[in-house]
């Protein structure tokens, strides 16, 4: 669940002042005169002179709480939370464990094909687009750990799960097109000129309302049970049975959709006993993955349901109330 945040080097751009930052940067890393100061007369840190004058840190401070601090405040706080819910049971998270977790997560964002090196590379421009430092990354990892090993206990797999994840990854799979209408009408009129012979994907990227459109509405292989597509346009798909099959209009919530078939993907020979206990392992991953959202939420929810967590610097309690006012259920959540 990473979110993007706003960092420094993102307001020196949209100002038009990377110029200006690569300058001040080169200025601020040469030797540092034996005279700067380090505080004011007046008890106030300094963070840098410009010619003779000084800039103080509690400016720097004020920036960076108005502008990053609650998000940042959020993430402490959900990992405090984590850490002494943990502490209750005994349990840590060495530097072996967050390492194994980082690996984990980088397969799963860009698999587990690619090297090592490839994938601190693709790491490393995800945090810097995301605006992300290496010590919240660091953090949320660490916190991932220990919400996992609260989590582990309660989850069990049954051998249903077990055959659901076995038709699911190894079944029958079938590839469409589909073309999304606001109305009923609309999608009857597309039928009528699909019939008539107009090319699908052509008339998928002119007429569909679906972001699919730019792909000639082209979908995802789907399976019988596969959980991102909506069960009337699943079980529509899975009745296709010849390429180039049209089926008819297909409401999904207030939408209508036609779809046609690309190809049918034939199940695998593969046996359930032979890839049973790696299934299984899957399945709990994708249990606990789910389990930490819920154990994480019920941790902040119970905590500011009894006042718990209080914000003490104002700037942080105003931003805060400000949250509160526009969106009741807004709170400190995973990445």
């Amino acid at each position: 669940m990473l979110k993007a945040m706003a960092t420094m080097m993102a307001v020196y751009l949209l100002a038009g002042c990377a110029e200006a930052q690569s300058v001040t940067t080169a200025a601020a890393t040469g030797p540092t005169p034996a005279t700067a100061p380090t505080t004011h007369p007046t008890g106030r840190a300094v963070m840098a002179t410009v010619n003779g004058a000084p800039i103080y840190m509690d400016q720097l401070h004020d920036l960076l709480v108005r502008s990053q601090g609650l998000a940042l405040a959020q993430q402490l706080i959900a990992s405090e939370l984590v850490v002494q819910a943990a502490e209750k049971q005994n349990l840590s998270a060495s530097q072996e464990e967050v390492q194994a977790e980082e690996t984990r997560t980088l397969e799963g964002l860009f698999g587990a094909s690619i090297g090592a090196d490839q994938r601190e590379q693709l790491l490393e421009q995800l945090l810097a687009e995301k605006g992300i430092p290496h010590e919240q990354w660091r953090m949320i990892l660490h916190r991932n750990v220990l919400l996992a090993k609260l989590a582990e206990p309660g989850i069990s797999v049954t051998d249903q799960q077990i055959q659901e994840a076995f038709e699911d990854q190894y079944g029958r799979k079938v590839e469409v097109r589909h073309i999304q209408c606001d109305s009923l009408t609309s999608a009857q009129d597309i039928l009528k000129k699909l019939n008539e012979g107009a090319d699908f994907a052509e008339l998928a990227g002119k007429e569909s309302t679906n972001a699919t459109a730019r792909d000639g509405g082209l979908l995802p292989p789907i399976g019988a049970r596969s959980a991102m597509i909506p069960p009337p346009i699943r079980g529509a798909a899975m009745a296709l049975t010849k390429v180039g099959e049209l089926s008819p209009p297909v409401q999904a919530g207030t939408t209508f959709h036609i779809l046609r078939l690309e190809k049918v993907i034939e199940p695998q020979n593969v046996r359930l006993e032979d890839v049973k206990d790696k299934l299984a392992a899957e399945v709990k991953h994708a249990a606990i993955r789910k389990a930490q959202q819920q154990i994480l939420l019920d941790l902040i929810r119970s905590s500011q349901k009894e006042g718990r967590i209080q914000y003490v610097d104002p700037v942080l309690q105003a931003a805060a109330a400000s949250v509160r006012e526009n969106s009741p259920e807004a709170e400190p959540t995973d990445k």
